[in-house]
């Protein structure tokens, strides 16, 4: 299996050092719905599609709750998830985080 991908250019830096170089980005080729999934899995598992439903929103859940205390959660092979701050530059401690 291999992935799709396409070779964009992208700019890197600020200001006057703006440097033009050429990165791959991965072209996606669909969606599984969740329902479609947890069919999937509960046919690899052998367990029916409404338990394998009730598993994975608890593994959510728990995981949103987690993520929220501050907490990375690993998931096996899968990965790890951890939180994150996604926030623009600002040009004062106050700027646009209201003074955090």
């Amino acid at each position: 299996m291999a992935l799709k991908y396409v070779v964009a250019k992208q700019v890197f830096g600020f200001g006057k050092t703006k440097a033009e170089k050429y990165v791959a980005r991965q072209v996606t080729s669909g969606q599984v719905s969740f329902n479609k999934l947890c069919m999937q899995i509960g046919q690899i598992c052998g367990a029916h599609r409404g338990t394998v439903q009730l598993v994975i929103a608890g593994l959510v859940d728990a995981s949103v709750n987690n993520l929220d205390d501050g907490k990375s959660v690993m998931l096996g092979e899968f990965g790890i998830f951890r939180p994150a701050i996604r926030a623009k530059a600002a040009d004062s401690q106050e700027g646009s985080f209201g003074g955090k």
